[in-house]
Formats: structure tokens, C-alpha cells, sequence
């Protein structure tokens, strides 16, 4: 049984979640209206600007990172 990837948008939000920024904050650092942030985080935003991805990713300190695939996936 292969296990379920988890998507970049369910890993942001749990990173937002997890923050011990409140989502106040985390907009006002990112630049990112609060309104978009609070859509995004209750599924309610079906996508954001890529330049949103980058301000809450710097914000929240996170990084992409390719994982190496194995031969036969």
C-alpha cells in the first residue's frame, strides 16, 4: 500500500496553523490581506498568487525541497 502525499496547500496550512504567529500576523508580515489568509487556511480559497506563497513561506520560515524519487514510481 503506497502512502497518500500530502499537498503543498495542506502542508502550508498546517504550517500556518502551527505558527505561534497568529494569522493576524502572519498577513501583516507577509503583506498577505488577512482575508485571503483566513480563506486559505478554511479551505475556502481555491488558490493564491504565487508571490502569496512566497511572503507566507518566508514568513513562516519554510523551504521546497525535492525528495528524491525511487526507481519504479
Amino acid at each position: 500500500m503506497s502512502k497518500k502525499k500530502e499537498k503543498l496547500s495542506d502542508q502550508l496550512r498546517a504550517a500556518i496553523d502551527g505558527s505561534d504567529l497568529s494569522q493576524n500576523e502572519i498577513a501583516r508580515r507577509s503583506g498577505v490581506d488577512i482575508a485571503v489568509v483566513n480563506k486559505f487556511v478554511r479551505g475556502r480559497r481555491a488558490g493564491i498568487s504565487t508571490a502569496a506563497w512566497d511572503a507566507l513561506g518566508e514568513v513562516l520560515g519554510l523551504e521546497l525541497t525535492a525528495k528524491k524519487k525511487r526507481k519504479g514510481n
